[in-house]
């Protein structure tokens, strides 16, 4: 199957799962992409998991055609401020909304999600904790939760020395990975194993310097994990300013290594699975 670049947002709607990237970049700003942020959504199922909440995630849903009062379960792959900086407007906008009872949470994330979340409501924005309540469990390895004909599952991963998780979604017979931000290691293989669709981080090139590879993933490692796992769909994402620049060279590599559909995330693109 020829691979295809993907220059913008092409909004669908889908009655089984739907992925829509809410932000493809980094923690420096850029005018065209916003922190890293995945919306999650089955319809028929009603399902809406907010994976990953980077500043400005919370607009982003918006956009996307979902209201943000519908997100359920929000799944954190790691505690670096790009990932995780809206989650106090999150709880915010949660506390705001009109009817209650307070907005309900799941949370999940690595160790130290627990204390991270705790401290938003008690040192920092203390009387949002009279407007939201959420459950928070922090894991590393195996199911997450499930529901009716659904399942998380996640494993570790590895992003310098912190804490961090690859989550997969599976729905009905569809399955979704999620690599969070990690260099490529065999629990990302092993998990990925024939997904359906694979978002893993392209930070930067295979020319970057050494220290910068040693947490993040290149083209050249996306795809040599992607096929190994033989994955059917692959998109990439989490470009530093530099990385967005090379989009056309970043696709020949992949190209060069990866049988299987390849889509470059921009802001807002839906990926039905």
């Amino acid at each position: 199957m020829r691979s295809e670049l993907i220059k913008g947002p092409a909004p669908r709607r889908s009655r089984g799962p739907l992925l829509t990237i809410l932000g493809s970049g980094v923690g420096i700003p850029q005018a065209d992409r916003n922190a890293p942020g995945l919306l999650l959504t089955d319809m028929k199922k009603k399902l809406y998991f907010l994976i990953d909440c980077g500043s400005g995630s919370l607009r982003q849903i918006v956009r996307s055609g979902t209201h943000y009062t519908q997100v359920s379960h929000l799944f954190l792959s790691h505690l670096h401020v790009d990932h995780a900086a809206g989650v106090p407007a999150l709880f915010q906008a949660f506390s705001l909304k009109m009817d209650p009872p307070p907005h309900f949470l799941n949370i999940f994330g690595p160790p130290g999600t627990h204390t991270f979340c705790e401290a938003i409501v008690q040192n920092v924005f203390p009387y949002l904790e009279e407007r939201i309540t959420f459950n928070v469990a922090e894991v590393e390895e195996g199911r997450v939760v499930a529901g009716s004909n659904w399942q998380v599952v996640c494993t570790k991963v590895d992003h310098f020395s912190i804490k961090a998780v690859a989550y997969r979604f599976e729905i009905g017979d569809k399955a979704f990975v999620y690599s969070g931000d990690t260099a490529p290691c065999e629990n990302l293989k092993r998990l990925a194993t024939e997904a359906d669709l694979l978002v893993y981080e392209c930070s930067y090139m295979d020319d970057a310097p050494q220290d910068q590879l040693r947490g993040h993933s290149t083209p050249s490692q996306v795809a040599e994990l992607a096929q190994a796992s033989k994955v059917e769909k692959l998109c990439l994402t989490h470009f530093y300013p530099e990385t967005a620049k090379r989009e056309k060279e970043i696709l020949q590599i992949v190209r060069d290594k990866f049988s299987g559909e390849v889509l470059l995330a921009q802001d807002l693109l839906q990926i039905a699975f």
